[in-house]
């Protein structure tokens, strides 16, 4: 990923952008490990989703400042580790029952015989959260985190709003669309990358931050997938702002996506930028980046998308 995360994409061009569509989908369950501040915030969030049945490993260091997550057990011992698994049993319009195993499996570096865990079934609704199980490291890491908690939920909204990116264009550093902030305002983003493999699988990487007028940079860590043209990584980010102008809230996206080798060296980049309606409270916006242009950039059937949440920000510490 380069550094400069602003695109060069002229005003006239996005005005020119396909107009939005709404889609309904079902309010997917998730399981997240969050990591949070003591002001309550939330710095960073691990795990999966899904309307029916999945699985994953989440996994913190002992300073809870780096998280991973995956569908296969971890190669190492990590310092807090859990499995968990979750199932949509039944749908009754918003209700939904489902059934959600999990278990600590490692603590301190050492992977535990019994761990604090089990099985249960309940019915949630959007909107719900459920911790299922939460630790405090004895010591507060660099990062400032002060506590882990593994967590069920369901999306507040049934209605997803996509956005087709008009298209992407190689990136030129230094230069930004001007997106008219005038009256600057604070809200939670909920990001997702969400990759879909040429046999319809998908995972999820998430994370959760702070936005204002000012602009606010996201990344996230590269996927390795098998392209075409040989294994390449894919990387994503691009930077977040929200305003007011004439009493309305907008949000102005800016993506970048760069391609590379095996070896590191850079096969493709581009970019796009888009401002909207700021979406209502729950909903979710997904902006669906279309395939590379080029031959040699061919993802092999591999797709990915940036999906969003606003909310307001917590203003009392938990």
């Amino acid at each position: 990923m380069v550094s400069a995360l602003f695109l060069a994409i002229p005003l006239a061009m996005l005005a020119q952008a396909p107009a939005t569509s709404f889609t309904s989908e079902p309010p997917p369950l998730a399981i997240y490990l969050r990591s949070y501040r003591a002001d309550g915030r939330s710095a960073a969030t691990v795990g999966d989703h899904g309307t029916d049945a999945f699985h994953s490993y989440v996994h913190a260091d002992a300073a809870l400042c780096r998280m991973g997550a995956s569908n296969a057990a971890p190669w190492f011992a990590p310092d807090f580790g859990w499995y968990f698994s979750g199932r949509v049993v039944r749908r009754a319009g918003d209700d939904l029952q489902v059934q959600i195993t999990w278990e600590r499996r490692w603590s301190g570096g050492r992977e535990l015989q019994s761990g604090p865990g089990g099985t249960m079934h309940l019915t949630m609704r959007p909107g719900d959260r459920l911790v299922l199980d939460s630790l405090v490291p004895a010591t507060v890491g660099a990062c400032g985190n002060v506590e882990l908690r593994l967590e069920a939920s369901v999306a507040g909204s049934v209605e997803t709003l996509f956005v087709r990116p008009h298209r992407f264009e190689p990136v030129r550093p230094g230069t930004a669309p001007q997106v008219g902030i005038v009256d600057a305002v604070r809200r939670l983003a909920e990001l997702w990358l969400v990759h879909t493999r040429s046999d319809g699988s998908e995972s999820t990487q998430a994370q959760t931050t702070a936005i204002g007028g000012e602009g606010r940079p996201f990344e996230f860590p590269p996927v390795r997938i098998a392209g075409d043209a040989g294994p390449m990584a894919v990387s994503i980010g691009g930077r977040l702002s929200v305003s007011t102008t004439s009493g309305r809230e907008r949000l102005s996206v800016l993506l970048e996506r760069d391609l590379s080798g095996a070896d590191g060296s850079r096969i493709a980049s581009g970019g796009t930028a888009k401002t909207i309606d700021a979406p209502r409270a729950g909903h979710v916006v997904s902006f669906e980046l279309p395939p590379p242009r080029s031959s040699g950039a061919a993802t092999g059937g591999d797709r990915f998308a940036v999906r969003l949440r606003l909310s307001a920000l917590p203003t009392r510490v938990r």
